[in-house]
């Protein structure tokens, strides 16, 4: 999983950022409802099919 951390006015904006340090294994509280929360991202993403079998 890529880390991603918004970045408005070349300022870290600490309640935006979905990872802590850039370390996808430290999810923010906003970055764990984003993921892993009800109809989150874990739970909606369906795999496209450009990359199924394969």
């Amino acid at each position: 999983m890529p880390t991603t951390q918004w970045v408005l006015w070349e300022r870290p904006h600490p309640v935006l950022d979905l990872a802590l340090n850039f370390d996808p294994d430290q999810l923010s509280d906003w970055g764990e409802r984003i993921f892993h929360g009800t109809d989150g991202i874990g739970e909606t993403a369906r795999e496209a099919t450009v990359f199924q079998n394969g």
